[in-house]
């Protein structure tokens, strides 16, 4: 039996569409600052193709992350866009983060 989503929900939902349609990664609320796939294939394209993928399913599905059944398709897509992700982490040298953001 399917649950109605609760106001709340309904609105995070919306800003999970919202940032598929819109192709976004990042959107700072109060200052409108956004990171956008696009803005990514400069700093890592593979990560960037990966992430690109999973929205292409997404909207071929009209769905979201947080409503779909995680079929098996989606779980490989998933599962490569967590690796490209961590193979971009593990890129970053340890010297080139400030003691700011250390801490």
């Amino acid at each position: 039996k399917e649950k109605e989503l609760s106001v709340s929900a309904k609105g995070l939902c919306r800003i999970e569409a919202e940032f598929i349609e819109s192709n976004l990664l990042y959107k700072q609320q109060t200052t409108d600052e956004q990171l956008k796939l696009v803005e990514l294939k400069d700093i890592n394209a593979n990560l960037a193709e990966a992430y690109q993928t999973l929205y292409n399913w997404l909207s071929t599905n009209n769905t979201i992350l947080s409503l779909t059944s995680w079929p098996e398709e989606l779980q490989v897509i998933v599962e490569s866009l967590l690796e490209h992700f961590e193979t971009a982490l593990n890129s970053i040298p340890e010297s080139s983060l400030s003691t700011h953001h250390k801490a």
